[in-house]
């Protein structure tokens, strides 16, 4: 009898505990809403990335393209299941290999969101991952915030395959990626 109170009380307080836990509801919205391609585990190291199916490792980061079109804060909350944000991008050096990462899986310069915002402040562009605003490849006449309703960033925008601002609802495949390491 003491035994079978002993766990139930644990048992108890483990369900209590479990559903106090942030992380254990941001898991499970994030399952309610059929992300399917996510994976059980919430949290991810730099040596476990390294095996994780589909992730490309670049210097000191790691990359994924997801093609699968997402409104642009269900593209970071997809990312974020993975201790990652939508990519930041840092030189052309790094916008080239992110394009490629893109167009071999795709064949083509598949337009993809990536992690810049103005969503704070108009044309005051930011990164999701919090990393330094500092590069940049826009297309002629972007930024432009058309109709007051642009804040967030595409890659591969028409023929140049350069950067648009856009409106963060529409769908688009997009591209995950690790924190920079530095100062950047």
């Amino acid at each position: 009898m003491a035994t079978a109170l002993l766990v139930s009380v644990l048992l108890c307080f483990a369900l209590t505990v479990a559903a106090e836990d942030p992380k254990a509801q941001t898991a499970e919205t994030f399952k309610e809403e059929s992300f399917t391609e996510s994976t059980s585990r919430t949290t991810l190291d730099i040596a476990e990335r390294k095996c994780y199916s589909g992730w490309v490792q670049r210097d000191s980061r790691f990359f994924l393209f997801v093609n699968r079109p997402l409104k642009w804060i269900d593209a970071e909350r997809y990312c974020q299941t993975s201790e990652a944000n939508l990519v930041s991008i840092h030189s052309p050096e790094e916008y080239a290999f992110i394009q490629k990462l893109i167009k071999d899986q795709t064949g083509t310069d598949t337009e993809a969101w990536i992690g810049g915002t103005d969503g704070a402040e108009n044309m005051q562009w930011f990164w999701s991952d919090g990393s330094r605003f500092f590069y940049y490849d826009w297309a002629k006449g972007e930024p432009d915030n058309y109709l007051g309703i642009e804040s967030c960033i595409k890659i591969n925008f028409q023929d140049e395959n350069l950067w648009n601002d856009e409106p963060c609802w529409i769908p688009h495949p997009f591209v995950c990626g690790t924190r920079p390491v530095g100062p950047c």
